[in-house]
């Protein structure tokens, strides 16, 4: 077997930066460096203190 098709296609390209965002009355950005792909989910990850 020359190689393997993963379900979903996605292309894995390191260790993203993900920026989150909040809309309101106050509007907060914070960049949050574990986001990854588990199959058709995308997990992020945030720190109680961050």
């Amino acid at each position: 077997m020359a190689h393997v098709e993963i379900e979903p296609n996605i292309l894995y390209f390191g260790t993203p930066v993900v920026l989150v965002s909040t809309i309101g009355d106050t509007r907060d950005l914070a960049p949050i460096s574990s986001a990854f792909w588990l199959g058709w989910r995308a997990i992020i990850g945030i720190g109680a203190r961050s």
